[in-house]
């Protein structure tokens, strides 16, 4: 493995992922996501993932259940995959009284602060090593296709403490409602607003390649794979956004998109050691925002 790193000015990209709508009825005036005709539908297939839950480990006060993010395309969630995998953890902690279900806002936490897209946790494996992370026992995740114009979603239950146990639970969708627009595709975690400046009374500059020049970073050691990740035989780029300082020193370093298997903590760590040239404004230096590109590939 050999990491590969680039320094350049920061450039915001808004990247378009492909998404194949389920065939989910459209009421786009009604605000509840599961109409009353559907509510005990949906309850019934809750209660068939609890019964596999449970045999999974799941019995008992010691479960704690994590549900995480339901896909609706290949590599992403969308508005409605949200708000379904919300109303179905609300389902669940119903169907499993003898457990904990952990409440969406601490995993929305989790997201947003390590940024994962979801194309990088379409495993049990790495739904397993985020269950770990959020110290659940038991994880749900699923998946919804458009199967004869018929909405069939696989809801894949994990043990997140050993390889063996759970397993799908297949089921039709009773009829949902939702908006068009709730079908695009999101990105699981929240948007993020301008870096901090990480020092009092100095003015981080953008750099434009005029009158602000890029800086150059000399001194880069690779971030090492963690053993999970070279297991799972991850590849993958993590950007990260931070301030090069007057005096070269990366400051205010933060993911803006991570990889699993706590490859963010070691490349986070690692930029702290960097040392580069700063950026000039009319030949002086000055502190500007960057992105770091750091690129995980397995050979």
């Amino acid at each position: 493995m050999k990491p590969a790193f680039r320094l350049f000015p920061l450039v915001i990209v808004l990247a378009l992922l492909r998404c194949v709508p389920p065939a989910f009825s459209q009421e786009a005036n009604q605000a509840a996501l599961v109409p009353p005709s559907s509510q005990t539908a949906l309850q019934e297939i809750a209660t068939k993932v609890a019964h596999k839950a449970d045999k999974a480990g799941c019995g008992s006060a010691k479960c704690v259940l994590l549900v995480t993010d339901f896909y609706t395309s290949q590599e992403a969630t969308s508005r409605l995959g949200l708000k379904l995998s919300n109303e179905f953890a609300l389902l669940l902690s119903k169907a499993l009284p003898a457990g904990t279900v952990v409440d969406r806002s601490t995993y929305r936490q989790f997201m947003d602060r390590n940024r994962i897209p979801l194309a990088y946790l379409r495993t049990d494996d790495a739904q397993r090593w985020l269950g770990k992370e959020l110290k659940a026992t038991t994880v749900v995740w699923a998946e919804i296709t458009s199967v004869d114009g018929r909405d069939a979603t696989t809801f894949n239950v994990v043990n997140a403490e050993r390889p063996k146990g759970g397993g799908p639970v297949k089921a039709t969708l009773p009829p949902l409602v939702y908006r068009v627009e709730d079908l695009h595709p999101v990105e699981p975690f929240s948007p993020l607003g301008k870096i901090q400046n990480p020092r009092e009374g100095q003015t981080v500059f953008q750099v434009d390649g005029t009158e602000i020049k890029s800086g150059s970073c000399q001194y880069m050691p690779n971030p090492p794979f963690t053993d999970a990740a070279r297991a799972a035989h991850l590849s993958g780029v993590i950007t990260v956004d931070a301030v090069i300082t007057t005096d070269g020193k990366p400051e205010g370093a933060r993911v803006r998109r991570g990889l699993p298997y706590n490859l963010n903590d070691a490349a986070l760590h690692v930029i702290d050691t960097w040392r580069c040239k700063p950026g000039l404004k009319d030949g002086q230096p000055v502190a500007t925002e960057v992105m770091f590109e750091v690129n995980f590939r397995m050979y």
